[in-house]
């Protein structure tokens, strides 16, 4: 007497498995997401610094900071659509001299997000401040206990950080 055996896979074993499978996969989704906001939040963070070092090095070699007659410039076409070199550099005159090219903010190619959000500029010669803003994604440097990069004229939750001359807080 033969006995037919086939081997293979239950529908219940294989629903668990498909189950399993879109969990792990649920799971690295949010953890890799999560790993790209922060590596954004870096590259943001570094522009802050790099920005401040540059209109720094600027101010000491022409005796005062870019000017954009106290208002602010920004690549987005909410503050005056500037470029990024040049004397219509929404940084005037920063680069290409004191660095190659003005920075984009990471979250778009264009360095806005829709037509107010990203890196923005303000200065009236004698005080600077630089921002970047509404685009933080975990805010760990521009929290009010850390003041790395706190802005205390936009402090809550608008996720804005900033670099500023000691006039420039206030902009």
């Amino acid at each position: 007497m033969k006995t037919n055996t086939v081997r293979g896979f239950t529908l219940i074993e294989l629903m668990v498995s498909i189950t399993i499978i879109g969990i792990l996969t649920a799971g690295a989704a949010v953890a890799f997401g999560n790993a790209r906001a922060n590596a954004r939040d870096a590259q943001r963070y570094a522009v802050l610094a790099q920005m401040q070092l540059a209109l720094e090095t600027y101010r000491q070699v022409n005796g005062s900071y870019p000017s954009t007659s106290n208002t602010w410039w920004s690549v987005c076409s909410g503050f005056g659509s500037k470029d990024v070199t040049g004397v219509n550099g929404y940084v005037p005159n920063l680069a290409p001299t004191y660095m190659t090219k003005l920075p984009l903010d990471p979250v778009s190619a264009t360095g806005c997000s829709g037509t107010n959000k990203g890196y923005l500029y303000r200065s009236n010669g004698t005080d600077y401040k630089f921002l970047v803003y509404q685009t933080i994604e975990k805010k760990a440097k521009c929290d009010n206990d850390k003041k790395e990069y706190w802005d205390p004229t936009r402090s809550g939750t608008q996720m804005t950080c900033a670099v500023y001359s000691a006039g420039g807080s206030a902009f």
